[in-house]
Parts: C-alpha cells; structure tokens; sequence
C-alpha cells in the first residue's frame, strides 16, 4: 500500500492583499498546507485608504481563482467609466490653469479597472479562506533556514518549522533581509521626499464644497500643481470621495517613521498656489480628526533577487514603487498568481528552492520595470508645473505609459513561469 506524501507546509508572512490572494490560491491544492500569520491582532485594512486596480490585476486574480475577482464586486467597488482618468492643472499661476491636460483611458470601455476602499477587499479576501489558516499577533522576529526547512522564530517565544516561507510583510520587511542576507550593498527601503494627506468623505458632503462639475463621473481626476499633486476619486458604490493631496518635500525621516503630524497652517501651505480647488481640499481635509496626519512614501532599490533557497518575498516587501501609475497592488497581485501557479506544481519539499529560482526569474523584470516607470512618473508629475509648457509634448510623455503594465501576456507569463521551474 502506497503511502501519502506529506503535506508541502507553507508559512505567508502579512496578511495584506497579497498574502491573502496567495493563501486563496494555495488552499486550492490538497498537497500543499499553507498558514498565513499576521503581526497585528486582527486582519483588516487601512479604514482610510482607497487603491485601484487595473485591467491586469483583475485579470490575475481571476488566474488565480474567480473567486477573487467576485470578492471585489462585494467590496462596493466602483468601476471606473470612460476616460478612467484624467489630468488637470492645479496651478494657478499657469497659462493652463484649470484646463485639462489629457485623458487616461482603457481599451476596453466595459474593463476599466475599479477604485474600493482597501479594508473592505480585504475583509472580503478574509471571508474566503478559513480562519484555521490565519494565525494573527504572530509578528516574525527572526528566521534560520536549514536543509530540510525554515525555522521561524515570533516574538512572542514560538516557532514553526515549514517546508517554505513566503514573506508579504511589507516594505520594512524581516522576510526580505533574511533573503538578500548575503547579498552585498544597502537593499533598504529609502524616503521617496514626499508625503500625503488622505481622507474619505461623504460623497454629498464632496460636491457641496467642490461643486459637482467634477464629481458626477466615476472617473479618478488629478490635479497638477506647483510641488503639489492633488487628487480626488470615487469609492463605495460612488458613496465616498476620497482625497489625497500629495507634496514633495526636502524633510529626512526616518525609517521607523510612517506618519507625521501637521497642523493646520501646514495644510493651508501645502495646499497654496491651486486656487479654489486647493481651497475645497482645505475645508474638507481640516474637518478630519486633528491634528491631521500625512504618510510617507518609500520604495526599495531594486533587488537583484526575490528568494533564497526556501524563503521567497512579494509584493512591497520585494519591490515597493511609489505609487504614480498605480500599480503596486497589481503587481503584488500578480506575484501571489504565479507563486500559486508555481506551488501547484511543486510535489515535494525538495522543489521549493527550484519554484521559487523560477519565481524571481519570471517577475524580476517585469516588477522592476513597473517600479522604474512609477519612479520616473513622479518626476513628471511632482515636480515643477512649469515643465508642462507644451501640452502636446506633455502629452506624449505620459500617455502609452500604462499600455505595458495593463496589457501584459498574463497566461503567458505563466507558462513560462513552469517552463522555467521544470528546466531547472
């Protein structure tokens, strides 16, 4: 009588919309034995963040299963109509001010991608899988790997022993420098110079200040400014306005430093120079809770790899980007679909290593080239107004930019993912 191969055990480090999308995807595969565990008491979002996705990371969650893409319907998204996007400018002391500089649209008028509220996706991603596979206040404090496996030691004084460990736990990683440990240089995270303010209103309580000129179309508007970027978007069913103002800075913060508090007048500053808009995000963003608080951006270098033997990482904890074509939840989206068709296809424990070699191999360039053009976008958009003096040339900078990023041979990158598995 034959016997049963061990379960393959995988540990998930973070339990974000990757990690959660990645759990999905491996649950579905009876030889696999995966654990998600979370450093916070619960798994839920950021309650005053929205994100988007594209027309890939919705085509990648539906690789990974139909399920995902139907949890974003539940997260009362709203799907962006035609243009999804458009780029206005903010300065008042431009010869374009308050025109519109270009229109960002999608191939397809009926998949436009979608705008939600970050915790509700995730709390729909929760739903999803069982709680037996989610250990929370489990906060990764070191990891040994040994041949047969990986040691993961928490800070509350256990540890687990796994076939593999996948870390999703941000851009402060502990995953990620146990995986580039012999890897020479600096691979740590670095401030971006800039900050935002962000909030979540009411719709009606938007267009009473705002006016509804801009507001009546579930269409994402972004303002161009004087060192400023400003920007405001539909989320919940159309129900919530969301603004994010963002500004450049020379400030030095440290790593430990994910929010700063600034006062009112600071506010007003930051919000100088964009006219009556600059204003209505004034009265709506200083009705928040005080003092108001701004986030930070950061990113990594780029790594020249995403694993080590048994160890892999994705999403922000292997290739935070700023956030200028919003795209890093795609691609940390589309990391967990190939990691999952990858794990589908390894049988043993000794395979690890070889999936997640394929792994890197596959999503490096494609990650880091997301990353450059996100990097670069910032440059265009949150530096000097002034540089928009042609608006055709303007134009020619920017739009094409996304075709790469929402147009990619998904089914084909991951046919290539198992070619590359199996070759090595």
């Amino acid at each position: 009588m034959a016997t049963e191969s061990p379960k393959i055990k995988i540990a998930i480090i973070g339990g974000g919309i990757a990690g959660l999308s990645l759990l999905f995807g491996l649950l579905k595969h009876p030889h696999l034995e995966p654990t998600l565990y979370e450093a916070g008491p619960e798994i839920a979002g950021d309650e005053g963040a929205g994100i988007g996705l594209a027309v890939n990371a919705l085509k990648a969650l539906e690789l990974i299963d139909p399920e995902l893409r139907k949890a974003v319907l539940r997260a009362d998204s709203v799907a962006l109509s035609m243009p999804v996007a458009k780029m206005m400018m903010a300065d008042v002391d431009h010869l374009y001010y308050g025109k519109e500089l270009l229109e960002v649209s999608a191939r397809d008028e009926k998949n436009g991608g979608v705008l939600f509220q970050r915790s509700k996706f995730i709390s729909e991603l929760f739903k999803l899988v069982p709680s037996t596979s989610c250990r929370t206040n489990k906060k990764l404090s070191r990891v040994s790997e040994h041949e047969k496996g990986v040691t993961l030691y928490f800070e509350d004084g256990t540890q687990e022993e796994v076939d593999a460990l996948i870390g999703g736990d941000g851009i402060h990683s502990n995953v990620k420098k146990h995986v580039l440990r012999d890897v020479p240089g600096n691979w740590d995270s670095f401030f971006c110079h800039q900050y935002f303010y962000v909030a979540l209103i009411p719709m009606a309580k938007g267009k009473e200040v705002l006016g509804d000129q801009y507001l009546n179309t579930l269409c994402q508007f972004c303002w161009l400014g004087k060192d400023n970027f400003l920007i405001h978007d539909p989320c919940n069913n159309g129900e919530t306005l969301q603004l994010i103002a963002v500004n450049s800075t020379g400030e030095t913060w440290d790593s430990k430093e994910w929010t700063r508090e600034k006062s009112l007048s600071d506010l007003k500053s930051d919000l100088s120079g964009a006219g009556d808009l600059g204003m209505g995000f004034y009265e709506l963003l200083s009705s928040q809770q005080q003092p108001l608080t701004v986030r930070s951006t950061w990113e990594h270098p780029p790594t020249p790899t995403y694993s080590s033997g048994r160890s892999g990482i994705l999403g922000d904890a292997a290739h935070a980007m700023q956030p200028w074509q919003a795209a890093g939840a795609g691609q940390a989206i589309e990391d967990a679909m190939i990691l999952s068709t990858l794990f589908s296809e390894v049988k043993a424990a000794s395979e690890v290593p070889s999936a997640l070699k394929a792994y890197t191999e596959i999503r490096r360039d494609r990650t880091q080239y997301v990353q450059r053009m996100s990097q670069e976008m910032g440059t265009f958009l949150l530096g000097d107004s002034n540089l928009v003096k042609d608006v055709d040339a303007f134009r020619k900078i920017i739009l094409g930019r996304w075709d790469e990023m929402w147009y990619f041979d998904l089914e084909g990158h991951r046919k290539q993912a198992i070619e590359l598995m199996k070759a090595s």
